[in-house]
């Protein structure tokens, strides 16, 4: 009988490469950025769904993997532990990095590299990079890379790690998205002072599915669990479907079976059913509460069997017609000028990019 563990790999990187071949590059509000990694996946820091089941003690069996690996004797560093054994060194030329242009925080447009995920795995092991994670904390405390400073974008914290590292250091930085808000630290980190810093190409997914180091907490064992039903495209069959709450930068997936249908089990950290999430597939994007999404059959048109009102007051239909992109041409800009995030602020680069890097 398989293990869990041997399982959930096999799921990440059917996932993956599934993803992949519908659309990679999370372009967010990042155009020029065109990013693709093979055996992408979405994820959910310690919890991921396997084949449509996923259960609290998977999830919290996954990030307590770390316990296998060295103690990391200096949290603030930002480098993992020593591992006994280290890779050889590989040779890159960051000049061929793909890159992105990025807004700093005092104005200045920043031109930030993506690094391969092998090139940035082998800086990590040989402790020639220093990690940092630009996520939201509760992403960061469920699961993270080990030995990675949480440091959130745009700027970090008051009390922030990278204050007291050398600028000649070299730093990469990591988010789930996959790298819009690792692009955006990464722009203040080099307009800071920073000689030499990278966003990961892939985002902390791919760090997933390539089982590199990970540590953290997992979901706790009272976080409900939910489950979202939903019907896709029959064209979708084999993709993937998910569900993602910006707030907490928390992912969860499931593949889309032969007939277009998915069900997504799932249990997210600090999130309740009246929380605003979204569902999306690689044909459509919808956005609404999660315990309506629970409550019905999530469709392109919206939630069926209930009434949801959705972002700036719009019902769940008419937000879903809004936000539809489809496979035949509809545009990120079309997805941003019609959503609105869960604060009145508007998110859709994030959801976007992350819909965009499924498809």
């Amino acid at each position: 009988m398989e293990s869990d563990e041997t399982t959930r790999r096999r799921y990440l990187m059917a996932a993956g490469t599934t993803a992949t071949a519908l659309l990679a590059g999370c372009q967010g509000s990042n155009p020029e950025e065109t990013t693709t990694t093979a055996g992408e996946t979405t994820t959910t820091g310690g919890t991921t769904t396997t084949e449509g089941e996923m259960t609290t003690t998977e999830a919290e069996e996954t990030a307590t993997e770390s316990e296998d690996y060295p103690e990391d004797t200096n949290p603030d560093d930002g480098y993992p532990p020593e591992f006994d054994d280290q890779p050889s060194a590989v040779d890159f030329d960051a000049e061929s990095f793909r890159t992105v242009h990025e807004q700093a925080e005092s104005g200045s447009t920043v031109e930030v590299p993506l690094v391969p995920l092998d090139v940035a795995y082998n800086l990590y092991a040989r402790r020639e990079a220093r990690m940092v994670d630009a996520r939201a904390e509760v992403g960061y405390q469920v699961e993270h890379v080990l030995g990675a400073v949480r440091s959130p974008a745009p700027t970090g914290t008051s009390s922030d790690p990278t204050g007291d590292w050398p600028k000649s250091d070299r730093v990469i930085t990591y988010c789930h998205c996959p790298t819009h808000t690792a692009v955006k630290r990464a722009a203040n980190l080099i307009d800071s002072g920073f000689e030499e810093v990278y966003a990961l190409a892939g985002g902390y997914q791919a760090w997933q599915v390539a089982d590199y180091p990970t540590a953290g907490a997992g979901v706790p064992a009272t976080a409900k669990t939910w489950t979202i039903e939903g019907e896709a495209d029959g064209s979708d069959a084999g993709g993937v479907a998910y569900v993602y709450n910006s707030k907490t930068d928390q992912v969860a997936s499931a593949k889309i079976s032969s007939d277009g249908s998915y069900a997504i089990d799932f249990a997210f950290a600090s999130v309740s059913g009246a929380d605003s999430v979204t569902v999306g597939t690689p044909s459509y994007e919808v956005k609404g509460t999660l315990s309506a999404f629970a409550g019905g059959t999530v469709t392109a048109d919206g939630v069926v069997g209930t009434t949801t009102t959705g972002f700036g007051g719009t019902t769940m239909n008419e937000t879903a017609t809004n936000s539809t992109t489809t496979m035949n041409g509809t545009t990120n800009e079309t997805m941003t000028n019609s959503t609105t995030a869960m604060n009145g602020t508007d998110d859709s680069s994030d959801v976007s990019g992350f819909l965009n890097w499924l498809r």
